[in-house]
């Protein structure tokens, strides 16, 4: 599997998404060798009191449910496609949560137009 330089040093990183940013995260998990997240739907608080499972993840890409990848390219397309984001949208938050040459190398890939 290949991995983008840098990214195993990114560890555990916010993801402020419209609907999806109170509580979701992305990053490298370093036992199993693969960029994750971990996409928890915003939820105001009566919702939260009636919710059962509230403390996991409606959607949480790992393996073996989602291929291993070391590209976060790659780890914001599943993001948008679990939470109807658009790519470039994902890409800017994960760009935002994460300092120097990976935010940089993830906003080169926000699609133009």
């Amino acid at each position: 599997m290949l991995v983008e330089p840098g990214v195993t040093q990114i560890g555990r990183r916010g993801l402020d998404l419209d609907g999806w940013g109170d509580l979701s995260v992305w990053g490298w998990d370093s036992q199993a060798g693969t960029l994750f997240a971990q996409l928890w739907r915003d939820r105001d608080d009566e919702e939260d009191a009636n919710e059962e499972d509230g403390e996991h993840p409606e959607v949480w890409i790992t393996p073996p449910a989602w291929e291993a990848t070391g590209q976060p390219e790659v780890l914001a397309r599943w993001i948008a496609e679990a939470t109807g984001s658009s790519v470039a949208t994902v890409l800017r938050a994960m760009a935002q949560s994460v300092p120097g040459q990976i935010g940089d190398t993830l906003i080169a890939h926000v699609p133009q137009g």
